[in-house]
């Protein structure tokens, strides 16, 4: 594999993040992956038809997909980001690592990613995903409706972290709050952990708590 070398340039930058060929219909990435744009009419269409094939299953079956779909793109931006910047990604400075995870996001249209690291030491990362995709999409669907990110970001950070981590969403924008200018809306919130410490906070989200309650208890399930 040849690599070229850009220390100082920037991966996502515009117009040689994408190349499109209008004469073949093919729209690839700088390094020859192919990308498809899909619409929220689409989005939409698939959730709908996701519902009405698997029901009750319908959220088991988006988070799968999306892990597994993260899981596979942490390794192809692993791969991008070494070719590109000439160095083994997984030894960039955190802040430099963090920023191109963020930017990575928001480039693919997934929504504007934060994270938060200060329960590293617990074994939560927390995340928080300003206009999150589904959540814009399905308006009015109800509680926490983004299942196919969270389980992308369970994906990507199992990848990076070289072992299964799953994610749960805390919280979603309400419909009502969906109406305002993107800049304005509110976020969906999600923690990073293993699936046992998922499966003991649930009932914290089933009793009515939040994230921030979320947080906690695994916060004190950790230190205990």
């Amino acid at each position: 594999m040849v690599t070229e070398i850009h220390r100082g340039g920037n991966f996502f930058a515009e117009p040689h993040a994408f190349n499109v060929s209008f004469a073949t219909g093919i729209l690839k990435n700088r390094y020859g992956r192919r990308y498809v744009a899909l619409t929220e009419t689409f989005l939409s269409g698939f959730l709908e038809g996701i519902e009405i094939e698997c029901g009750e299953a319908t959220d088991e079956v988006l988070y799968t997909c999306g892990w597994e779909y993260g899981d596979i793109h942490a390794r192809h931006l692993d791969e991008d980001l070494s070719r590109y910047y000439g160095s083994n990604s997984r030894q960039f400075a955190m802040a430099k690592f963090t920023a191109l995870v963020h930017e990575a996001l928001s480039h693919d249209g997934w929504g504007h990613l934060e994270m938060d690291y200060s329960q590293h030491e617990h074994g939560v990362l927390a995340a928080t995903v300003k206009n999150p995709i589904y959540s814009s999409v399905v308006k009015g669907r109800g509680a926490c409706s983004d299942s196919l990110l969270a389980g992308f970001l369970g994906g990507v950070f199992s990848y990076f972290a070289e072992t299964r981590l799953d994610c749960l969403q805390t919280s979603a924008p309400a419909a009502d709050d969906l109406r305002g200018e993107p800049a304005q809306r509110p976020s969906s919130t999600f923690v990073i952990t293993t699936r046992q410490r998922i499966d003991d906070v649930m009932g914290v989200l089933d009793a009515g708590g939040g994230h921030c309650e979320v947080i906690a208890e695994l916060s004190r399930a950790k230190a205990a």
